[in-house]
């Protein structure tokens, strides 16, 4: 029920149209009698007689009730600031310094302001709301909302891969810890059996051992009882003594045989190789960390402008002169994989520090190599016909398993735990598994007319849409399904030797002396880095983009291969 002194406001205010903005403020209704224009607001006759009194107000200029304008005609009256001030509660910001540029209260301006410029917000902020300052900062609130929500996305993806792999590893590990729990308990089969055959056939032989010098004790005993019993009579013992001769001889070769029996006996040793390995390796050895990025800014490489950072030479990397990095792959941040042709070897490299962090030598020349999370590396073996598959554990690589395919073996990508290969004799590609398991074998179109003459590269879509398929005899860029179709052809690159698929899904390409961007539909291209930028030759190609960084094989006039870094 509303009080009786807010029914008689309510009520008074109904007598006339204009009232006092300064009484209206503190929640009483009185009629208008003049306008101060200074502060363009409406004043009973009280507020009138003592507005002009103060000094901040004194040369204000009041009108009277026949002069005052009316409301319609009237400019529209700024709000006065409600905001606290921060360092003055309750105290609202009132003013604005103009040569600090900072509002505040009027204890901020006494305290702090004393001799600066100071202005009424109320008089400066009208039209505020239109200012390029405004605008520009709403604007900017907003984007940065967008990139806010942008960055929360991608993190959320980032915590579930992290999770996926920390899972991942758990599983990995309890799978390996099944696999030696399964040898030792195979291993325990084998001993126990080992160990009752060696008891079984021990007591056998003690059983017949202990029979047969039971059945000596007994006759010897019995003969030296007839011996010793009656040595007076001489007849008896001369001929007992002559006929016990050969049962005495029987049992002394009995004795004889029965020192000769060996019973079998079983001495553990432990294994020297897995007590080696266990002494030397900490469990924090067999479990590596690695970041996964939760910001990774899109980039679109048709509009990118590369800038050469480094050069890292063949001699550099492993004192090899000449090698022939036919392939690199980024396994994270600045660490390098290589395959070097030549030298029948793999390398693991950081760029950043120039420092070779391990290599293997392989007993067949490598072509190509893929990267599959967390940490395996898949390389082409050519002529040996197989693929054979690296660890990467803190930095060193050890050799895992292998597999055996149909041909001579080159390009390789991976894609959902498939791998994608191309071959050179016979030339296809093929859908495999990590266990060698074909799919699906790309050979022929739907005419039957062979789809590649040499392939050499293949790089996979993200999304496994698509694959692309270099040519070295045709010098095209084939796109394609992975279930064969063949969706569009690039003719215009030259010989593409290293490829590699954005984000976006445009591919970077590298051929002879320039790295060409093309689109995904493989309709357009543009040169991306040329000769005149440094591209000499160029090989293997990949772009880290969590960290905007190109990496290129490049080979020198003077035979020395090396990898050059670009900022994207």
């Amino acid at each position: 029920m509303a009080s009786f002194e807010t029914s008689i406001t309510k009520a008074s205010g109904e007598d006339f149209d204009i009232s006092c903005e300064t009484c209206e403020e503190d929640g009483n209704m009185m009629e208008a009698s003049g306008f101060c224009q200074t502060c363009e607001e409406y004043l009973c006759m009280s507020c009138m007689k003592t507005h002009c009194k103060p000094k901040p107000t004194r040369h204000h200029v009041v009108i009277n009730q026949h002069q005052m304008p009316k409301p319609s005609s009237r400019k529209p009256k700024v709000i006065a600031c409600t905001e606290p001030c921060k360092k003055h509660p309750p105290e609202c910001f009132k003013f604005y310094c103009t040569e600090h540029d900072v509002p505040g209260c009027g204890d901020c301006m006494i305290l702090e302001h004393k001799s600066c410029t100071v202005e009424f917000i109320s008089t400066i902020s009208e039209g505020y709301n239109t200012t390029r300052e405004y605008l520009d900062i709403v604007k900017k609130i907003e984007t940065l909302q967008l990139d806010v929500n942008e960055v929360l996305t991608r993190a959320e993806k980032a915590s579930i891969k992290a999770e996926a792999t920390i899972e991942k590893a758990m599983s990995d590990f309890k799978q390996y810890r099944d696999e030696i729990e399964a040898y030792l308990n195979k291993m325990d089969q084998y001993l126990h059996m080992k160990y009752s055959e060696a008891n079984e056939n021990n007591a056998f032989k003690y059983s017949k051992l202990k029979e047969t010098l039971e059945h000596s004790e007994e006759n010897l005993n019995a003969i030296h009882t007839q011996l010793t019993a009656d040595v007076r009579n001489t007849s008896n013992l001369f001929v007992r003594v002559k006929t016990s001769r050969e049962d005495l001889e029987t049992h002394e070769q009995d004795v004889k045989e029965i020192k000769k029996t060996k019973l079998n006996c079983i001495a553990f040793t432990k294994n020297a190789t897995i007590s080696r390995e266990m002494a030397s390796l900490l469990p924090s050895q067999e479990m590596e960390l690695y970041s996964v990025p939760v910001n990774i800014a899109p980039k679109n490489p048709f509009e990118m402008a590369p800038r050469h950072i480094s050069d890292l030479t063949s001699v550099q990397l492993n004192g090899q002169r000449r090698c022939n990095l036919t392939s690199l792959v980024n396994i994270r941040d600045n660490i390098i994989a290589c395959t070097d042709l030549q030298n029948k070897s793999l390398l693991l490299l950081d760029i950043a520090r120039r420092e070779l962090l391990s290599s293997v030598s392989l007993k067949y020349k490598p072509w190509c190599t893929t990267f599959i999370e967390p940490r395996t590396l898949a390389v082409t073996l050519t002529t040996g016909r197989m693929i054979q598959f690296y660890e990467v554990q803190s930095n060193i690589l050890r050799e895992s398993n292998k597999i055996t395919v149909d041909g001579e073996c080159r390009g390789i990508d991976s894609i959902n735990e498939l791998l994608v290969v191309t071959f050179g004799q016979p030339p296809k590609v093929e859908i495999i598994d990590f266990h060698g398991n074909v799919y699906n074998v790309i050979q022929k179109d739907k005419l039957g007319n062979n789809i590649f003459n040499s392939p050499f590269y293949v790089a996979v879509s993200k999304d496994g849409g698509s694959m692309y398929v270099s040519d070295n005899e045709t010098r095209a860029v084939t796109q394609l399904t992975l279930n064969g179709t063949v969706l569009a052809v690039n003719s215009d690159l030259g010989k593409a030797r290293g490829m590699h698929v954005c984000n976006d899904g445009s591919i970077l390409v590298s051929a002879s002396n320039c790295i060409y961007v093309m689109s995904k539909d493989c309709k357009k291209h543009k040169i991306l880095i040329d000769r005149k930028r440094g591209v000499c030759y160029a090989g293997g190609i990949y772009f880290n983009e969590e960290i905007g960084a190109l990496y290129v094989r490049m080979y020198a006039d003077d035979g020395i291969d090396f990898i050059q870094t670009y900022s994207m």
